[in-house]
């Protein structure tokens, strides 16, 4: 499932795109490979924007988990 990840409400673009086998919920951590090293974020918030060509997509607010 292709799924854009916001790190700002207000942001008209994705900070990035991710593919999940599942969509992740609040409160749940997510991590991105970064070339040899991993950044944590935490899901804050779940919403679903569109319909873009007839779907709608999967988008996660996340907040770093340092």
């Amino acid at each position: 499932m292709r799924v854009e990840i916001f790190t700002d409400r207000t942001a008209d673009v994705a900070a990035w795109v991710g593919d999940f086998a599942f969509l992740p919920r609040a409160g749940e951590g997510v991590s991105v490979d970064r070339g040899g090293f991993f950044d944590y974020w935490i899901v804050r918030d779940v919403w679903h924007r569109g319909p873009a060509n007839g779907a709608f997509v999967a988008c996660l607010l996340v907040e770093r988990d340092d």
